[in-house]
């Protein structure tokens, strides 16, 4: 159900993880692109007012949202509707209560490789621009071949 919040509506926000730079890389480089910078910046900001202890916010007026994103009432239900729609965002109500459930971002192999998520950011980047951004996600091995390790134990440093 798309519903638009009431400027005095109460909004508190949970996560179950916090972000690592892994997941802020592949929601900025993967996931940006898709969402757009509202969406974006509303899902950033929404995790840096969780406690990191509790991983969940003190309760807000959606107001108090609103001037902190600096977003119109309209805007914000957009770019809420994208987070929602794209995996990141669980919406919750009851009367004039909301629950914002953060959720974590898929991995940039699992993004890549969903039929849906990779094939649309194909779509919006092109084919050069997708496989650079994917090449950044790719992890290269080391060729260690004719190489001998050396590296000094515990023991024959601190004896």
């Amino acid at each position: 159900m798309i519903k638009s919040l009431d400027m005095l509506d109460r909004i508190t926000i949970y996560a179950s993880t916090t972000l690592n730079s892994d997941d802020v890389n592949v929601i900025t480089l993967l996931y940006s692109p898709l969402i757009e910078a509202d969406a974006y910046k509303m899902y950033m900001t929404l995790h840096s007012l969780l406690n990191r202890s509790s991983l969940t916010s003190h309760t807000l007026l959606h107001k108090e949202i609103l001037d902190i994103l600096g977003l119109n009432s309209k805007t914000f239900t957009q770019a809420r509707l994208k987070l929602e729609a794209i995996g990141l965002l669980s919406t919750y109500m009851h009367e004039n209560e909301y629950i914002f459930l953060l959720k974590s971002p898929l991995t940039a192999k699992g993004f890549l490789s969903d039929g849906v998520l990779g094939m649309y950011l194909y779509s919006i980047l092109g084919d050069a621009e997708f496989r650079r951004i994917q090449k950044l996600f790719q992890i290269t091995k080391v060729d260690r071949t004719n190489f001998v390790e050396i590296t000094a134990s515990f023991d024959d440093v601190f004896k």
